[in-house]
Order: structure tokens, then C-alpha cells, then sequence
């Protein structure tokens, strides 16, 4: 019953040494690939719980070595006064046997005093002869066994110090691992803080923005028609565009239209555009023909372009290194509005992109092309 204890811990032993292995080769891995701080906690953390397990079980076959040890030095210890015991009987009996003078079977018929007398002391010699042999034997057995449960305390001793190296080296693993993962906490808590500040900054540009778009269609409904310069844009021409509108940059959406929940921070953020995935220094274009209302800059959105389309249709464009264009600025589709700008560490390069009828925000994947 208790080897099958032993062989099922064991089998749990190498199950998590396998589990443990493979995780901390993921996080080597990510560690290479610069794998995000989340990954890598999720896996340290399954790691260090593995690990502790891992201890235990191994703390449990410690004590299982020493406990088998004490039994073998015990039975060591018996069998060794049983050998000295036989050791110093079978001196005793060479002694004797020196010192006895040596007859021999003739010589014994000779000296008896009967043929009755000679063949009782024939046969006593033959007793303590064989006495003697099996007195042999048994010490040879247990010389035998004496050699063989001493190996066995040497070999259990030998197991017995390699699983407090491996305790040794796995609990100094582990309290590596519980450091990297403090220190991953604190890197995400202080990401955080720069997130959450960002998102404060992003909210308060999204306000002034849209007070601004009020103040400039009010500017521009009411100035514009007394010094245009250049011909009125077509009414509706933006709106039959809906659907076929180009891309004002090629890349991966990385933030989309409307509520947003932070997969780690859960904060709940509202984005009136879409952000686009692009290379610092990448050429942004204009989706339709228009005039350029607004440039400037905003903080939480950068350098920004906002063109006039017509019949209260504005885009915007944000998040810019350079613009190309100037205010009341007449551009055709595809004419380029500015240059996309490196971004930050946590959100990288990416542009974004509104469509506003007045100031309502309308999602730009209903206008732009599918692709």
C-alpha cells in the first residue's frame, strides 16, 4: 500500500515537473518575443501555483527517503551486531580448533576405549564440523546482506540529496519567478496610471472637440457664404458616397466605433471614430472632395484636419506628424491631408478617423469600402 502511495506522488512529481517545464519555456519565449506583461503573468502565475505543488510533493518523498533511511540504518545496525556476533563465535571456534591437537580417524580407533567410544567421538568431530560449516555460511549470508542493505542506505542517501538539490533549486526558481511576477504587477499597475491619465485626456480632447465643431459650423454657416472664394460643394454628394467611401490609410483597425472595455483595466471609454494601425510617416488622404476647416492641434489627439463636405458632413483626421494642407483649402479625394505621427508606447502609431453629420458621430465603417 505504501510503494503504490509512493508511485502515484511520483507519477504527480513528474506530471508537474513536465507542466512546469513547459511554461517556463513560454515565458522564455515570450520574454524573446517581447510578449505582452499580461501573457507573461498569466503564465508565471500558473507557474509559481505549480511549483508550490511541487514543492510539497517533493517535501513529502524527502521526508518518505528519510524515514526509509532511519529504517535501513535500524535493520543496518541489527544485521551488523548479527555478523559481529557470528564474526567473534567462529574466532572463538578457529581458536579452539587450533589449539586442539588434530587426530585423526585411525588415531581415534587407536586411543578409544572401545569400538562403541570411537565412532560416539567420530561422530562429535562430524558434528562440530558441520557446526562449523553452516556456522561459515551463515555468516557468509550474512556478510551478504549486511553489503546489500549498506548499499541501499548509500543509494537512498545519494536519492535523498538529489531531491534537496532539486528542493534547493526549484524553491530558489520559484522565488525568482514570485519577483518577476512583483515586478510585472508594478509594470502593469504603472501602465495603468498612464492609461487611465491617457483616457482622461482623450475624454476632455473629445469634448473640446466637440465644442469646437459647434463653434466652426456656427463661424462657417454664417461667414463663409460672404467670402467664398470657391464654388459651393454639391448637396449630397458626400452622403451618396456612404459605402464606397476610400480608406484615409492603409492598416489593421485597432479601435473600433463606440463603447470600448479595456480587456485588463475594464474602464468603459466611448471612441466617436475608428483607429487605424499605420507607419510613422505614412501619407493619410483625404476620403472625398471638400474644404479644409479646421488644422491645429489637441491634446490627447495630436494634429488634426478637419474637412467640410457639404450639407453639415465633416472627417476628421488625428493623431498626425505633419499636415499638408491649410485652412479653406479646396481637396479632391485622395489628396494628402498629413503624415501619420509615432504614437505612444502603449497605443504605438495608428491614426484616427471620424465622419460627423453636425456633431453626431457616425461609425466610418458604414461609409468607408469593405475590403
Amino acid at each position: 500500500m505504501y510503494e503504490k502511495e509512493i508511485r502515484k506522488k511520483s507519477d504527480a512529481l513528474d506530471s508537474i515537473r513536465t507542466e512546469i517545464d513547459f511554461r517556463r519555456r513560454k515565458i522564455r519565449e515570450l520574454e524573446k518575443a517581447e510578449g505582452s506583461s499580461l501573457d507573461r503573468l498569466e503564465y508565471l502565475e500558473a507557474n509559481i501555483a505549480a511549483s508550490r505543488r511541487y514543492l510539497l510533493l517533493l517535501t513529502w518523498k524527502i521526508d518518505s527517503a528519510g524515514a526509509t533511511i532511519a529504517l535501513l540504518k535500524d535493520s543496518l545496525a541489527l544485521a551488523g551486531i548479527q555478523l559481529a556476533d557470528r564474526k567473534k563465535l567462529m574466532r572463538q571456534r578457529l581458536r579452539q580448533a587450533y589449539m586442539a591437537p588434530r587426530e585423526s580417524p585411525l588415531m581415534i580407533f587407536f586411543m578409544a576405549r572401545s569400538p562403541a567410544a570411537a565412532i560416539q567421538q567420530t561422530r562429535y568431530l562430524e558434528a562440530v564440523h558441520a557446526y562449523d560449516c553452516a556456522l561459515a555460511e551463515k555468516i557468509d549470508r550474512e556478510q551478504q546482506s549486511f553489503n546489500m542493505q549498506k548499499g541501499m542506505v548509500e543509494s537512498s542517501r545519494a536519492e535523498l540529496d538529489g531531491l534537496l538539490a532539486e528542493k534547493t533549486g526549484e524553491n530558489n526558481q520559484l522565488l525568482q519567478e514570485e519577483a518577476e511576477r512583483r515586478t510585472i504587477v508594478q509594470e502593469i499597475r504603472s501602465k495603468e496610471k498612464t492609461y487611465m491619465a491617457r483616457i482622461v485626456e482623450l475624454e476632455s480632447a473629445r469634448k473640446k472637440l466637440d465644442e469646437m465643431i459647434k463653434v466652426l459650423e456656427l463661424k462657417n454657416k454664417f461667414t463663409a457664404p460672404k467670402r467664398r472664394l470657391l464654388p459651393a460643394l454639391p448637396t449630397a454628394a458626400f452622403e451618396k458616397l456612404k459605402g464606397n467611401l476610400p480608406w484615409p490609410i492603409d492598416g489593421p483597425i485597432v479601435g473600433r466605433f463606440g463603447k470600448i472595455v479595456h480587456p485588463v483595466y475594464k474602464t468603459v471609454t466611448t471612441n466617436k471614430g475608428i483607429d487605424i494601425e499605420a507607419a510613422p510617416g505614412r501619407s493619410v488622404k483625404c476620403v472625398a472632395s471638400g474644404d479644409v476647416l479646421y488644422i491645429g492641434t489637441m491634446r490627447g489627439l495630436g494634429k488634426l484636419v478637419i474637412v467640410d463636405h457639404g450639407s453639415e458632413y465633416l472627417t476628421i483626421y488625428a493623431n498626425l506628424d505633419q499636415i499638408a494642407v491649410s485652412t479653406g483649402q479646396r481637396l479632391n479625394a485622395g489628396s494628402t491631408v498629413g503624415k501619420a505621427g509615432e504614437g505612444d508606447e502603449e497605443s504605438g502609431s495608428q491614426v484616427h478617423f471620424e465622419i460627423r453629420k453636425s456633431t453626431d458621430s457616425l461609425d466610418p465603417l458604414n461609409w468607408l469600402s469593405r475590403r
